[in-house]
């Protein structure tokens, strides 16, 4: 990925000295297109709908367990009742699933049943989540106006940044991600060849404009 990263910052200065965009302004505009392209990349690398829940199911089957998180737990708290009086925990008695009224529903779920489902509800909304690092939806307006921009989940978490820097002799764009399922994905085999795919993808648009110009200007000078 190195010499890729080296090809598309080559490219950069090219462009920066054909367009007539300072520094920042080339950073701010190709570093929304590459997050553009990042976030497309990644988005293919999610499972299919439904198959991380029942990848679950079938191994649960086949006998291994399932951490359910404290959220989900609670989940079930609040959707199920005891089908006994004067019992201080749940795991005294039995607690099924109720209905609005405050009944146990009729053929309902037990606790369990409910905090597994929810567990596995919740797995299955993140099997696109590796993708938020490309979430950047307006980064080159916060970038020109010398903002740092804040990568955010659907509940508005953070879970990174995209900064830049300007001095003398340039600008720095420079993405960090504190999310460690995030950093750890971008980090394996395929999170890398997505990321050395997409500045693949914006060097070559970028090449685009450079070799138009340089036709333009070779017509100008009468060298072609």
């Amino acid at each position: 990925m190195s010499q890729t990263i080296d090809q598309f910052n080559a490219t950069l200065g090219r462009y920066a000295q054909l367009s007539r965009l300072t520094p920042p302004e080339v950073l701010a505009k190709q570093g929304s297109k590459l997050s553009f392209a990042l976030r497309a990349k990644l988005s293919k690398l999610k499972p299919e709908k439904g198959a991380v829940r029942e990848a679950r199911k079938a191994a649960m089957a086949a006998g291994a367990g399932i951490n359910v998180r404290p959220g989900a737990l609670a989940f079930a708290k609040k959707k199920t009742m005891a089908t006994a009086s004067n019992l201080s925990t749940r795991k005294e008695g039995l607690f099924m699933e109720r209905t609005k009224a405050g009944n146990v529903k009729r053929n309902g779920r037990s606790f369990w049943q409910v905090a597994v489902d929810r567990e596995l509800s919740i797995r299955e909304s993140g099997r696109g989540y590796l993708s938020l690092a490309g979430r950047m939806r307006y980064v080159d307006k916060a970038l020109i106006m010398g903002s740092t921009f804040r990568i955010v989940d659907r509940i508005r978490r953070e879970v990174g940044r995209a900064g830049m820097t300007v001095n003398p002799d340039g600008a720095t764009l420079k993405f960090d991600y504190d999310n460690p399922n995030i950093f750890e994905g971008l980090s394996r085999t395929k999170g890398k060849e997505a990321i050395d795919s997409a500045l693949k993808e914006t060097n070559a648009d970028m090449l685009l404009y450079v070799n138009r110009k340089l036709a333009e200007n070779a017509r100008k000078a009468g060298l072609n």
